[in-house]
């Protein structure tokens, strides 16, 4: 009964996180975030930038990066709009 419900827990946070990465991407497009882990020297060892859709779970994926790196590594994100004429 536990796994079931750890598996139906598993199910509904994928649903809403992919409804929420098309809920960006139609709302917001332009919206972009740049994200980095840098060391306690700060040198970058780590970097995501996208825009719309792709920003969806970018800060806590850096977290989780900077976490796995050890301490003293620091993530940031900054957010940021894109140029219309920008766009690929």
């Amino acid at each position: 009964m536990k796994a079931k419900n750890i598996l139906s827990t598993f199910i509904i946070s994928a649903v809403l996180a992919g409804c929420a990465s098309i809920a960006r991407e139609l709302v917001m497009p332009n919206q972009c975030q740049k994200c980095q882990v840098t060391d306690p020297n700060g040198n970058v060892v780590w970097e995501d930038d996208g825009c719309g859709g792709e920003v969806s779970g970018m800060e806590d994926q850096c977290k989780i990066t900077a976490y796995d790196y050890g301490c003293g590594y620091i993530c940031s994100c900054s957010t940021y709009k894109q140029d219309p004429e920008e766009e690929e």
